[in-house]
């Protein structure tokens, strides 16, 4: 998996994150996430845990996902059930 950050102009791979990354999450579990909030791939729920993995900001992160034409309740969904599965 590929660590990435976002710069607002689009995500870029950060030394920080290469450490890091997003273990807790299963593919499996960032699939059904995705399937929760359509415009969402998995793949975008795998870098939003890759971010929460870096203590990013919760208001910035639900920024982000507000780029995927995602509605902001469903943006906050997403962020706190991430959260939840990484404080297990």
């Amino acid at each position: 998996m590929t660590k990435v950050h976002d710069t607002g102009y689009g995500w870029i791979e950060t030394p920080e994150m290469s450490k890091v990354g997003a273990a807790w999450l299963s593919s499996e579990m960032a699939d059904a996430l995705a399937a929760t909030a359509p415009p969402l791939s998995a793949a975008d729920v795998v870098l939003a845990a890759s971010e929460l993995s870096i203590e990013t900001d919760a208001a910035r992160l639900v920024g982000h996902l507000l780029r995927h034409d995602l509605d902001l309740l469903s943006a906050r969904r997403i962020v706190e059930a991430l959260r939840a599965l990484r404080d297990l």
